[in-house]
């Protein structure tokens, strides 16, 4: 499964999102594989979860991956 494309932030407004997986077995750990997340946004490791305050307007291309 995929996304390839997230809700919009706006810049200094709070923004959170979360990733989804199934299958495997759990816990996963998700991390970011290339490119980078917008200023102010972080990934959960362990949730999925993107969350922050964005820092910067602009498109942002990054990959996330699950194991």
């Amino acid at each position: 499964m995929s996304s390839t494309t997230l809700p919009n932030g706006t810049v200094q407004v709070a923004y959170n999102a979360s990733l989804f997986a199934s299958g495997g077995t759990q816990p996963y750990t998700w991390s970011v594989t290339s490119g980078a997340l917008p200023p102010g946004i972080s990934l959960s490791a362990s949730t999925g979860a993107l969350s922050g305050t964005p820092s910067q307007a602009g498109g942002f291309s990054f990959t996330v991956q699950v194991k």
